[in-house]
């Protein structure tokens, strides 16, 4: 899924970690982070597409032990992507297709390269909404959400 792939860039690129208060490296990211998301969202249907912000946040705790650093985070995260066709199926009808949050539960595995940077590899589990509508052109109109897991 493109979005999750984003947001976890965009974690990753803006995640704030707390500072350590000592000087040695091992004591730098050990203790509770907040960080802000952002990017770029991507719907399609069929062969249009249409693109969006994505938004958020990301809360976690790191355990630094002796330069290996275990974490647990969660993330929320929405869009403001919404999109739309029309003679879709028949002249006349429109199909329109939004996302909806998106929250993700994970770990993280890393090291610090300096004392205030880290290289980790994260994974975990994604769940998303969408909703969509979908109008005949004639007066009958059929919507439904989803959720979809990752």
């Amino acid at each position: 899924m493109k979005t999750a792939l984003l947001a976890a860039i965009g974690a990753a690129a803006v995640t704030i970690a707390s500072p350590a208060l000592a000087q040695d490296e091992a004591s730098s990211f050990n203790g509770p982070y907040v960080g802000v998301l952002g990017g770029y969202d991507n719907v399609g249907l069929n062969s249009s597409n249409e693109d969006g912000v994505l938004y958020g946040g990301v809360i976690g705790y790191d355990i630094n032990l002796g330069g290996a650093v275990f974490g647990v985070e969660g993330e929320y995260s929405d869009s403001d992507t919404k999109f739309r066709t029309e003679d879709l199926l028949v002249t006349g009808d429109s199909a329109r297709l939004k996302t909806g949050r998106d929250l993700y539960a994970g770990v993280r595995v890393g090291g610090p390269i300096t004392q205030n940077v880290m290289l980790y590899a994260k994974g975990g589990y994604t769940n998303a909404k969408v909703k969509s509508v979908y109008d005949d052109g004639a007066g009958v109109s059929l919507s439904d959400s989803d959720e979809l897991d990752g």
